[in-house]
């Protein structure tokens, strides 16, 4: 259970539960500010206290830990007219996902990247929400809900700039309505 700041108290959707760990999403329409969770489980009822705000973005990455190269997708628009999708990590031969160097192509390509989060879909407006590759503004193209999932959020981001070819791993910086989230990174060819 949640019980916001305004006292209302309501179930959040339990995603994941064991016994070290649960992963819920909170009702969308929970009063900003401190809120209670209240978990009660066969072996007894206990309580915490945290702070809901109306964003607070965070972007997934391919390892799960929040840090190293992004949970992301890389569109490409040839020059041809062909697009081809790649993602921004593979598993290696040890079943690790490491980064699958992104290649920006010729002067005709256009690439995109969609990056993965939550907390993103209640910024106030698309010109509040910026990303910065390697401390280059790219233009963001859509920041909200992916439909059918709850609590994930989608960050369309590009054309990357061709300046950026040959920099190696870059930090991907996201930051919508004044607040940062995790840094995340591409590599780039």
């Amino acid at each position: 259970q949640v019980i916001d700041s305004a006292g209302a108290s309501k179930d959040a959707l339990l995603l994941y539960v064991s016994p070290t760990q649960i992963n819920c999403v909170l009702p969308s329409d929970i009063a900003a500010g401190p809120v209670t969770l209240k978990i009660v489980s066969p072996s007894g009822t206990t309580s915490s206290t945290t702070t809901a705000a109306a964003i607070a973005p965070g972007l997934f990455s391919a390892n799960a830990t929040g840090k190293g190269v992004a949970a992301a997708n890389v569109l490409r628009l040839g020059a041809d007219g062909k697009t081809v999708t790649t993602n921004a990590a593979a598993p290696d031969q040890t079943g690790a996902l490491v980064a699958v160097p992104i290649d920006l192509g010729g002067s005709g390509d256009q690439l995109y990247v969609v990056l993965y989060g939550t907390g993103i879909r209640h910024n106030s407006a698309l010109a509040a929400v910026t990303v910065t590759v390697n401390g280059l503004n790219v233009p963001v193209q859509y920041a909200a809900a992916v439909s059918g999932y709850q609590g994930l959020d989608q960050v369309n981001i590009g054309p990357l700039p061709l300046s950026l070819r040959g920099a190696g791993v870059v930090p991907v910086v996201f930051t919508a309505d004044g607040q940062s989230a995790n840094a995340v990174t591409l590599t780039i060819q």
